[in-house]
């Protein structure tokens, strides 16, 4: 089967998830099925490389950035000060819904989530929100009550 044509270059689509590991398995087997599965791991990715398509060779050339930018990259992100972000006091609040998660990643989330918990790179957010028209103005507002301490 060495005259099998090899799959088509793999396109980014954000919002089709599955596409990703239809066109990894389509490889797989073009891999298997030209007997290319016997040769070296980096003629293999070599092959790969020239397969997949601009767009992810791009995402792809990225992976080398942890390397050479080691000397900034480092640590988990963690500041050694507080920093307080400011808005525009014309900023118009804006209450979106909640975006929902996949059941199945759920538990991993949450996983995740308590573990940056533990690292101290995150903390529960234990402002009080309220809701209401101050000074009778009749045009709703958010405000947050921040000097108020919630025991956590």
């Amino acid at each position: 089967m060495n005259n099998l044509p090899p799959p088509s270059s793999f396109t980014i689509d954000q919002n089709d998830p599955y596409k990703w590991p239809k066109w990894r398995k389509k490889f797989e087997n073009y891999i298997i099925a030209s007997n290319l599965d016997s040769k070296s791991i980096q003629q293999q990715r070599a092959i790969l490389l020239h397969i997949i398509g601009d767009s992810a060779l791009e995402i792809y050339n990225t992976f080398g950035l942890l390397d050479e930018y080691k000397d900034v990259l480092k640590g988990n992100g963690h500041l050694s000060y507080i920093y307080d972000i400011k808005i525009s006091d014309m900023a118009e609040p804006k209450i979106s819904p909640a975006r929902r998660l996949p059941r199945a990643l759920l538990q991993p989330v949450k996983e995740e989530l308590l573990k940056m918990e533990e690292d101290g790179i995150i903390e529960k957010n234990r402002r009080i929100y309220f809701m209401g028209a101050p000074n009778g103005s009749g045009k709703e507002t958010i405000g947050q009550i921040s000097n108020m301490h919630l025991p956590k």
